[in-house]
């Protein structure tokens, strides 16, 4: 099975073509590249870019992995009081298991803390897919720029949303979409 076709089978909102983006952009890095992801939702994209990444190498789950209450049920379809978290676990032990030459830290906090506790210029990619608040995003793509290696790849989901754009135009002085879809992409 493929990255794509595995990442296919995880409940998200990750296209396929999308999904193909990631792992040809993972497939590219070099050997003993670090791959950071905010937000990870059930592990959708996190696994397709984790089963397409050369080994060795690291690929960084951020999340804060809260229960969702009735308003965040209703926009996400899940139940009230669903646990991503367990999701995303299973996930994970599983693609640990196909890749055991990965590393697959987890930080469990708000992606902004996580990233400031990281180290400078240790990451290839920064992915960002978490809130899509305006706020948050802008404040992600701030603390990542810190993160990322020089030439490295800073890009994230939903860059056609109006707050996710608006944060890529006040940060970035925006970007383009890539062909797949709505992923953006900075090189730094």
């Amino acid at each position: 099975m493929t990255p794509v076709q595995y990442a296919t089978t995880i409940d998200g909102w990750m296209r396929t073509a999308e999904l193909a983006w990631l792992a040809e952009t993972a497939a590219a890095l070099p050997v003993g590249a670090t791959w950071i992801e905010c937000g990870v939702w059930h592990g959708r994209s996190w696994s397709c870019a984790a089963l397409a990444l050369p080994a060795p190498a690291t690929i960084v789950a951020i999340d804060i992995f809260g229960t969702c209450d009735a308003v965040q049920s209703e926009a996400m379809g899940v139940p009230v009081g669903h646990d991503p978290e367990v999701d995303f676990e299973a996930v994970r032990r599983n693609v640990m298991a196909q890749r055991p030459a990965l590393s697959c830290p987890v930080i469990r906090s708000p992606s902004v803390v996580a990233l400031d506790l990281l180290a400078s210029n240790v990451a290839d990619v920064v992915f960002i897919d978490s809130d899509h608040t305006a706020e948050t995003t802008a404040r992600e793509i701030m603390a990542a720029r810190r993160v990322i290696k020089r030439g490295g790849l800073l890009c994230g989901h939903d860059g056609g949303d109006g707050p996710v754009r608006e944060a890529l135009w006040a940060t970035l002085g925006g970007v383009e979409l890539v062909d797949a879809g709505s992923i953006w992409a900075h090189r730094v």
